[in-house]
């Protein structure tokens, strides 16, 4: 088996503020390989969009990759030069923001911007860029994508600009896409079209995509495995199907037990208790343990590292074994759990 599309390891990215130095990432690591899907979620400010856009140099100057590497069709990403990076970005990686309004240049035609990087490239002749455009928003669902070419960003709807985002990222055909909170201010009817427009594209296309979202059931329903972000970290990464059947982590139960299924019925809502922790410091013990019913006194003395619990399932938490009995067993029995919790797995 080859080398992965992409392989992240110990990502750390700060920010410099007047109150301090803002520890975004946290060592991140993660593999993705050709072809594949990964979700990212999180809470806001976890540090999942601020992972994939410093790996393309887009934190702005106050922020900066301070250790790790990021290896991408075997070339470091941390290590290009901006120049470098620019050519890697639109052609290799390509990235869809969270708003498409104000990703849109309003005072430019859609077809100007998505052939703008073909021209620019000077990949295809302006008369070939013009019909790879055609193609483009005709394959993401806009009608007569010859006539809409010459609109303006405010002259389609909110579902329909994040098409042509879709359509401005694929312009280059990319080996990755990335989908930073896809589906952000669009209704549910819009979101699922959306979703299920980027995975029949990455089925036709082969390329792979990451999608960050604080939205746990777009992951599960659209990602092949899943990385669970708290605090600049990822604490819990696996297969979709055994991230649901065999939630380790005690964040990442909380996010499953605090989203809303169809036929959830009377059952009640369990939100996360506390507040993320403040991102000025730097965690000497477990970033959760504030917020956590699981925790005991080693988590609350050390951090825990990114652990192995079984075959492609990464869990940071000393009593992960506990968890994935309280969240087998349900509510009722997870109460009695919790007033015995094990000791730890890796303490």
């Amino acid at each position: 088996m080859g080398a992965p599309l992409l392989e992240v390891k110990d990502l750390k990215v700060e920010f410099k503020r007047p109150g301090g130095v803002v520890h975004a990432v946290n060592g991140v690591n993660f593999v993705l390989e050709a072809g594949q899907s990964l979700g990212i979620v999180g809470e806001s400010g976890s540090g999942k969009s601020v992972t994939m856009l410093s790996l393309l140099g887009l934190i702005g100057r106050t922020g900066r990759v301070v250790g790790g590497s990021a290896m991408f069709n075997g070339v470091d990403l941390v290590k290009m030069a901006p120049r470098e990076l620019q050519d890697v970005r639109g052609r290799d990686i390509a990235v869809i923001f969270q708003d498409p309004m104000t990703s849109l240049n309003p005072i430019m035609k859609i077809g100007a911007q998505i052939t703008e990087s073909m021209r620019m490239r000077k990949i295809y002749s302006a008369a070939e860029a013009k019909e790879r455009a055609i193609e483009l928003l005709d394959r993401v669902g806009i009608p007569q994508p010859a006539k809409r070419l010459n609109d303006y960003p405010y002259q389609f709807s909110g579902g329909m600009r994040q098409r042509v985002m879709i359509a401005l990222a694929l312009a280059l055909k990319p080996k990755l896409l990335i989908a930073d909170e896809p589906t952000t201010a669009l209704d549910v009817t819009v979101q699922a079209q959306v979703l299920d427009l980027l995975e029949s594209l990455q089925d036709e296309t082969g390329m792979a995509m990451i999608i960050i979202t604080h939205d746990l059931g777009v992951a599960t329903n659209y990602c092949d495995n899943l990385a669970v972000m708290y605090a600049g970290e990822i604490v819990e990464m696996t297969s979709v199907d055994r991230l649901v059947e065999h939630t380790s982590h005690p964040y990442a139960l909380g996010l499953l037990n605090s989203t809303m299924e169809i036929g959830h019925g009377k059952t009640a809502i369990q939100p996360i208790p506390g507040n993320p922790p403040s991102a000025l410091k730097v965690h000497k013990a477990c970033p959760f343990a504030p917020r956590c019913r699981f925790k005991s006194s080693v988590c609350q003395e050390r951090k825990p590292e990114l652990a192995t619990v079984e075959p492609n399932h990464l869990v940071a938490c000393f009593h992960a074994d506990t968890v994935v009995k309280a969240a087998q067993q349900g509510d009722d029995a997870a109460a009695e759990v919790m007033l015995n919790v094990a000791q730890p797995i890796h303490a």
